[in-house]
């Protein structure tokens, strides 16, 4: 039986932990979190590094757990992540080839060995996904 009375309080509490983890561990004060003077170095500190590690992380998990779902969805099978798929083997592959052949520089402002990680990685799938549609063919 699923219970709908639990989401709001899910979203309530990780919207209360992303607000209060950039001021976790540190002097910043919410004075000068809500009322920033322009040479505070508190203000600085959450405005201009924590917050945007905090929304970058949050960002990157979100889009992690996505990535997991459409594997799930994809193949049909709860147990699809990027390791047993062989995703992140291809993705290392691709930067391994990047980096033995010497590639370098920036292509559309990515690193040469970053968009060999993303070709290793999608040839993987690419691969992966073309044998399970064989595979249901037989």
């Amino acid at each position: 039986m699923k219970r709908f009375g639990e989401l709001p309080i899910f979203a309530l509490a990780s919207l209360a932990v992303l607000l209060a983890a950039p001021l976790i561990g540190g002097g910043v004060s919410l004075s000068a979190v809500f009322y920033p003077l322009p040479a505070d170095p508190a203000s600085m500190i959450f405005w201009q590094i924590r917050l945007p590690r905090v929304l970058l992380g949050w960002i990157a998990g979100a889009g992690l757990a996505g990535a997991g779902m459409v594997f799930q969805a994809i193949f049909r099978n709860s147990l699809a992540t990027p390791y047993t798929l062989g995703v992140s083997a291809g993705a290392s592959l691709g930067a391994a080839l990047g980096m033995r052949l010497g590639l370098g520089g920036l292509l559309l402002g990515f690193s040469a060995m970053n968009l060999g990680a993303i070709v290793g990685a999608l040839v993987a799938i690419g691969l992966v996904y073309g044998l399970t549609r064989l595979r249901r063919e037989c």
